[in-house]
């Protein structure tokens, strides 16, 4: 599989955004994209479906990457590494059970989950040092595209590079 998927335009914007932050922080990092197939391999041997918006952006954009020499990683979907998330995943009651994933260690303290079942499937949870899982319904952007886009604006403002 290509590096990246060039053929849909909206994730030529966000690469390009991307690069530009490249330019002014060589430590950013985005990892290639992976294929659908191997999306589909993950959601069938691990029992679970991803959200599309999630997919996408993995298949289309990037696969993860780093930011802050490595203080933030958003994880990538790695099917040698399924242990990761599926040991550690983080449930919690929020009117029924949900589950989530990790996607962004961002720092000590905290990191952020897609959610993975429940009525808020596919939306953004906050998980704290001592691995406890909230769902903050105000506060958090409800998909991991608008997370991940929200960041970028964030990362762009911090360099002064503006769109």
């Amino acid at each position: 599989m290509s590096k990246y998927n060039t053929s849909d335009p909206e994730a030529v914007e966000i690469r390009k955004k991307i690069e530009m932050l490249q330019s002014k922080n060589p430590a950013i990092k985005l990892y290639d994209v992976i294929s659908k197939e191997d999306v589909e391999l993950f959601e069938y041997v691990n029992g679970v479906k991803l959200p599309e918006d999630y997919v996408w952006f993995i298949t289309n954009v990037g696969n993860g990457g780093t930011w802050r020499d490595g203080e933030y990683h958003f994880f990538p979907l790695d099917l040698d590494d399924a242990d990761f998330y599926f040991e550690g995943v983080q449930h919690f009651q929020y009117g029924r059970d949900m589950y989530s994933i990790p996607v962004l260690y961002a720092g000590c303290t905290y990191s952020f989950g897609l959610i993975l079942k429940g009525e808020h499937f596919g939306e953004i949870s906050y998980n704290d040092m001592d691995m406890h899982m909230a769902y903050y319904e105000e506060k958090l952007p409800h998909s991991f595209k608008e997370f991940y886009l929200n960041w970028l604006e964030e990362a762009c403002q911090e360099y002064g590079i503006k769109f």
